[in-house]
């Protein structure tokens, strides 16, 4: 093919259009190459530079979406131009124009991704950005390093993406293609934020990682990168040493002489900014430099730098009590206030002394509000903070000094409470120590000591800045579930259990004589034989013990297995210790009974020392004593549980709390009145259940209060089922009951009993979950939907753009822990909207000559997502042309001097006006006489979403002017779902009714009659025009293919098209008859074609019920695009729909 001048880029659509940059014509213009025709036409530029909307100057790259919009790389313009498909003006995506922020240089190259976000290539700053709904950024070569080395960007001119996100560039200084490889693709923030349990825990002793002793350094500030790179400011040397994950030394040293302050933070690339300690500037180093090359001015020093993954810079300034920020991607050195008012003060607007900062997904800031003791929240574009952690919020969430911030997968805040000595988290489940909460007050090397700074590593672990050893602690997770080593089964609130015991273990069945016991929550029962000094285990369903343990020590009742098998018990001679538990944090809590009080270790410290946790030692009966404890139990929350029982009540020592409150015992009446409790344990929902050993009985006490589960007839031991003298209690996974039995010295299982009239009854419950960056936040959902069906509807309109995971529960009444769940993955997409000139986008009205002719697509367009169309969140661009078979006007915008369509105004009034209240243009007035009648004219409108410009929708109609005064007739479908709208056209399959109804809009007289006309339509493929005939039927056909020729609602039987496959085009018309004068309007159809072309084969052809069938159908086209495959089965053959 032949073009007249060179094309300096090419771009083919998947409509096989081939599309040609001129540089030096100023232009671009495109040829079909399934077309015989050689005559390329324009689409966009005047073929002379310029600058104006229609005009281009130098023009480079070009890109075509799905859309057929235009993206041109407007080289001399230093800008792009969107050209909307049709359009011959252009819309500045990217450019001076809109900001000093957008300013380009000689851009050459575009690209797309998936979600239409704009990749530039813009040359002349020898960088690779991006504009999209976030903005614009710069992605590779953003250092200004001026080709420096071989491997940066230098002079780019065209890029392309792989099919992996790595991008292509046509590097002209070393006359090369360069490969960047994609290094992230997620909004991954620059910092870790592991995924933590509510009941994760940390070593108390720290691993010294860096200092003077250890490595010549004297660390004063440190990064933890998100591939765990450690790097470390040194003050006294003035150098930053990098350590790579499980490197002992440092790999790489950048030396500087700048007394660094802890401002500091590295990006995911590895560029480095950090404070320079003299109040005066922010430096940056890029990670294949070892000198500073970009510097960044500001008043006063950053006591503490933190950058979002939008690229903002945010400073705490301490001495000037707030914090700022500046854009790294733009020109503009000017810092903007975010929180603070400049001075110190304790208002909700105020700071006094900030240190750390910490910016979440949503912009939302976290400051250290060090000198007021609190941490504040500042919510995206507000001045003033919530307090989110200290004193003001009670004593329990009281701080002293805190200096750093950090937030984990769920949002939950870990802070260094430095005056305090600790780190501590704040969360949905409350306030709880960490680390450093023994208060030895820095009396060895591995212990929390005047921290300043902390950092997660991507495992949970956490780096800490320890003024005291002028070092880096690393504190290692131990623990990250919240699983129990004790089983909490699901229970009914009807649950109930057999009054009769199943004798397990004891001297007349198994030759022992069990003084406690022990079940795992893989049913395991561990058994301790005081009398043969043993232990013996029975794994679950197995008659008689497959191991014994062999000991020289006189058991007690303290004893307790942990998940991994490991076994802790008492040895009975003088500690005094009646009951173990071991939480999941692997501390182990121990109730002394003759030393009236609860203390706990840590299996993972290396100190020996015990800590108190409730009992003032000696026996009483205040709220912060204890008087012979027995049983304990400790909850996820690290809440206390003790069986109290000197003074016959249940004790709940909330965490951290000295002073207990009783939830079961005669002081809250009668009714809950004990005798000397010895046991405790829960179920999944936190109810209490205890050995009212006194009373020989088990109890449940729970919110709706307190009931006797088993031993309630006071028989007083006269059966060897019964309970006797109960000592300890657990649960199996199942919700059985094990009973330590003092009367017969063995074991006992209470069986969890199930009616069998209910045994079959579920509920079902559904819980939505928005997947949106993951599926754990549950969707807040209008309380009318009803999710305890086991179908599940949901309305329209009710769920926002997303994805969401749809779970379904289903759960036994009689046996609560005997459930099931599947889930569903659901995205929800915009639907699209549907642009009407009028009321129910009518096809083609008569419109009278001396009235005024109104469009208004801002009140008949249709948005299926919204209840109501909002006019004001498009923009609107109306065209006009004469609309005629031989002779076609020119298409063009109706505020144009050309325009075809108003020649007929020859006085000075204009021939249009919008009628918007507002600057939208949504809705146009034609005044009476503009048009000339007996003439028809095509109106169109252009719309574009102001927020999402991919969002976009054209509407057609004809308008037929006549002399009379006539009022308009609106025709639309019935059910407006078996109409699809196609730009002039409506959508339908040939094997589908349409069911028509019409109305008369505004006054009018009386109707005298009304008559439906059909016509068939053929494409003139000279003019594009479809030509309308009178659809030619006899009257058996018109009685066997229509109904309501003469009413105002009217159908056409799907067999008018199955009878006539030749005919694509269809329109429909309602003429209503006055006394003096008709009016008519149309709707017009385009029938849906089926796919074509294609085959499909079975093989093998023969076989079997059991036989594996493969159907394999290829090569079907259809130009809409091939939704789904559907396969039938209709008498032993196959059919493909």
């Amino acid at each position: 093919m032949y073009i007249n001048r060179g094309c300096t880029s090419l771009f083919i659509h998947v409509d096989n259009t081939l599309y040609c940059s001129i540089r030096d014509g100023h232009q671009i213009v495109k040829i079909s190459l399934d077309s015989k025709d050689s005559t390329w036409s324009n689409v966009a530029g005047m073929g002379c530079a310029g600058s104006t909307e229609d005009m281009l100057d130098q023009p480079f790259g070009i890109y075509v979406n799905d859309n057929y919009d235009l993206y041109v790389a407007d080289t001399g313009n230093d800008r792009i131009q969107l050209f909307h498909h049709g359009e011959s003006k252009g819309i500045t995506v990217a450019g001076r124009t809109l900001g000093e922020r957008f300013a380009l240089d000689k851009p050459s190259s575009i690209m797309l991704d998936a979600d239409n976000n704009l990749f530039i290539v813009d040359s002349g700053n020898q960088r690779i950005v991006r504009v999209g709904a976030n903005g614009f950024r710069c992605l590779i070569g953003c250092s200004k390093t001026s080709c420096r080395e071989p491997n940066q960007l230098c002079h780019p001119l065209t890029a392309a993406f792989d099919s992996y996100g790595n991008i292509f560039i046509t590097n002209q200084y070393m006359n090369g293609i360069q490969k960047f490889v994609l290094s992230k693709d997620s909004c991954t923030s620059f910092v870790n934020k592991p995924k933590l349990s509510e009941c994760a825990s940390w070593y108390s002793s720290g691993i010294i990682v860096a200092n003077s002793s250890t490595t010549d350094l004297s660390p004063f500030t440190s990064f933890i990168s998100i591939n765990n790179t450690l790097y470390v400011a040194d003050q006294t040397t003035k150098t930053i040493h990098i350590w790579l994950e499980k490197s002992e030394n440092p790999t790489k040293t950048i030396c500087s002489s700048y007394n660094f302050s802890t401002g500091f933070f590295v990006t995911l690339t590895g560029d480095i900014y950090i404070d320079n300690g003299n109040s005066s500037h922010i430096s940056k180093w890029s990670l294949d430099k070892t000198s500073t090359n970009t510097t960044l001015y500001i008043n006063r020093g950053c006591i503490s730098l933190f950058i979002h993954v939008d690229n903002t810079l945010y400073c705490s300034i301490r001495d000037g009590h707030q914090v700022v920020k500046i854009s790294l991607d733009s020109n503009d050195s000017t810092w903007s206030n975010v929180a603070g008012m400049g001075c110190a003060g304790s208002t909700e607007d105020m700071l006094d002394q900030p240190f750390g900062i910490y910016v979440n997904d949503n912009y939302n800031l976290y400051v250290a509000d060090t000198g007021n003791d609190r941490i504040q929240l500042f919510h995206h574009g507000e001045s003033k903070g919530i307090t989110v952690a200290g004193r003001t919020l009670g004593e329990r969430f009281a701080l002293d000094k805190p200096t750093s911030i950090m937030l984990d997968a769920d949002n939950n805040l870990f802070i260094v409470d430095s005056g305090n000595q600790r780190i501590v988290r704040v969360g949905a489940n409350g306030f709880r120590c960490l680390i450093g909460c023994s208060k030895s007050w820095c009396s060895k090397l591995d212990e929390v000591c005047q921290p300043l700074t902390a950092a997660f590593d991507s495992y949970g672990n956490i780096f800490i800045t320890n003024q005291y050893m002028n070092g880096i602690q690393k504190f290692v997770l131990s623990n990250n579930s919240c699983t129990l080593s004790v089983n909490k089964p699901k229970l009914s609130e009807c649950a109930s259990w057999y009054s009769s015991g199943i004798i397990v273990a004891n001297s007349n069945t198994t030759d022992l004589s069990p003084f406690t016991s022990f079940i795992s929550i893989n049913n395991t029962l561990y058994v301790a034989d005081q009398t043969t000094k043993t232990i013996h285990i029975w794994p679950e369903k197995s008659e008689n013990p497959t191991k014994t343990i062999y000991s020289s020590y006189n058991f007690s009742t303290g004893f307790f297995v942990t998940l991994t098998g490991d076994i802790y018990i008492d040895n009975g001679n003088s500690s005094h210790i009646i009951a173990f538990f071991i939480h999941g944090d692997n501390t182990l809590y121990c109730s002394i009974r003759d030393g009236h009080q609860i203390v706990k270790i840590s299996l993972d410290s290396n100190d020996s020392t015990w800590s108190n946790v409730a009992g003032m030692g000696c026996a009483g009966s205040t709220e912060n004593m204890l008087d012979q404890p027995f049983g304990i139990y400790v909850n996820d929350t690290y809440d206390l549980y003790v069986a109290d029982t000197g003074n016959d009540r249940i004790q709940l020592f909330h965490h951290g709390e000295s002073k207990g409150i009783t939830v079961a015992g005669r002081a809250l009446g009668a009714r809950f009145a004990l005798d000397k409790p010895t046991s405790i344990m829960l179920d999944a929902d936190n109810n209490l259940f205890i050995v009212d050993s006194g009373n020989q009985r088990i109890v449940r006490v729970r919110a709706n209060g307190f009931q006797c589960l088993i031993g309630c007839s006071k028989s007083w031991c006269s059966e060897l089922d019964e309970v006797c003298q109960p000592l300890a209690a657990a649960f199996d996974s199942y919700g059985n009951i094990f009973i330590t039995n003092q009367y017969i010295n063995g074991i006992q299982n209470a069986t969890l009993t199930l009616n069998c009239a209910e045994s079959l009854e579920i509920e079902a419950k559904w819980s939505i979950f928005n997947c949106t960056p993951n599926c754990t936040v549950q969707a807040t959902i209008d309380p009318s939907i009803n999710l305890t069906l086991n179908e599940l509807f949901i309305p329209a309109r009710t769920l926002s753009y997303g994805v969401y995971e749809l779970k379904l529960t289903v759960t036994m009444q009689a046996l609560s822990n005997l459930f099931s769940s599947q889930s569903a993955f659901v995205k929800i997409n915009p639907s699209g909207i549907t642009a009407n000139l009028v009321k129910f986008g009518t096809s083609l009205i008569t419109s009278s000559y001396e009235e005024n002719l109104i469009l208004d697509p801002g009140k008949h367009s249709i948005n299926p997502d919204e209840t109501m169309f909002n006019a004001s969140d498009w923009t609107y661009r109306y065209r006009c042309r004469l609309y005629n078979s031989t002779h076609m006007g020119r298409d063009s915008y109706i505020y144009e001097n050309t325009s075809s369509c108003f020649s007929n105004r020859a006085d000075n009034m204009l021939a249009w006006r919008y009628n918007s209240t507002d600057d939208s243009q949504s809705s146009v007035t034609i005044p009476a006489k503009s048009l000339k009648y007996d003439r028809t004219y095509q109106f169109s409108v252009f719309m574009i979403n102001r927020r999402n410009m991919t969002s976009q929708a054209t509407g057609y109609l004809l308008v037929r002017v006549d002399n009379a005064r006539t009022p308009i007739i609106a025709v639309a479908c019935v059910i407006s779902t078996m109409c699809s709208p196609n730009l002039d056209y409506q959508y339908i399959n040939p094997s589908t009714q349409v069911a028509l109804f019409s109305v008369c809009t505004g006054h009018y007289r009386a109707i005298s009659n009304i008559q439906w006309n059909i016509y068939q339509g053929s494409n003139d493929s000279l003019t594009t025009v479809v030509e309308w005939t009178r659809f030619n039927h006899t009257d058996s056909s018109q009685n066997f293919h229509f109904l309501g020729l003469n009413t105002t609602n009217f159908t056409a039987i799907k067999t008018l098209f199955i009878n006539n496959p030749n005919i694509e085009f269809w329109r429909f018309e309602v003429v209503y008859t006055f006394y003096t004068e008709t009016s008519s309007s149309a709707l017009d159809f385009i029938i849906n074609q089926p796919p074509e072309n294609g085959t499909c084969s079975i093989d093998p052809k023969n076989g079997t019920t059991n036989t594996l069938f493969t159907i394999n159908c290829t090569d079907w086209f259809d130009e809409d695009g091939i939704q789904d495959y559907s396969f039938y089965r209709k008498n032993l053959y196959i059919y493909i729909h």
